[in-house]
């Protein structure tokens, strides 16, 4: 009897004999394409299954389909000090995948690398899901600090009161060099 492979869009299968007589065993290898898993086969007439990809013959032909699902790859992220950053935890091969952010205003210079040279950015906080696992680092810089110059007198006076004891204060004149 006749074993038909049904081919998707996505998925291609082949089985050890494409005609066997009833009561063979018949095993099938499904081929996805990148981005998708085999998710199980459908058959016409039903059949007796003895694993997941071995079927008995029954007395008549076969037509199989192989089925399957998506897959999904997974997102981690590394944040920085000063700098968030945070998406949905897994994704499917072509997906556009957001990140959200937080920054920390005594931060700048924001940015986020993969590690993978061929990630493919849409904005500076959108990429395209790989057909790979992908881990998105967060940089940050420090805002330098600025410091003021003040102008003082020769001599100034501070006060160093004891704020318990307001009646007593302590003062010291200091020189300016």
């Amino acid at each position: 009897y006749a074993v038909t492979i049904n081919a998707g869009e996505h998925i291609r299968g082949t089985a050890n004999m494409m005609s066997a007589p009833a009561g063979a065993t018949v095993e099938l290898t499904p081929k996805p394409v990148d981005g998708y898993v085999w998710g199980g086969y459908t058959t016409t007439p039903e059949v007796t299954w003895i694993n997941d990809h071995t079927f008995v013959m029954p007395a008549e032909a076969v037509s199989v389909t192989p089925l399957l699902d998506k897959t999904t790859y997974t997102i981690t992220t590394v944040s920085a000090t000063g700098y968030e950053i945070s998406t949905k935890a897994a994704a499917y091969a072509g997906e556009k995948v957001t990140i959200t952010e937080t920054k920390d205003p005594a931060y700048e210079s924001f940015s986020i690398t993969s590690g993978d040279e061929n990630l493919e950015w849409v904005t500076a906080t959108r990429f395209i899901m790989p057909a790979h696992d992908v881990t998105l680092t967060a940089h940050a810089q420090l805002k330098a600090i600025r410091l003021a110059t003040i102008t003082a007198p020769e001599c100034v006076s501070i006060d160093f009161s004891d704020n318990e004891y307001p009646w007593a204060p302590i003062t010291e004149d200091v020189m300016a060099e």
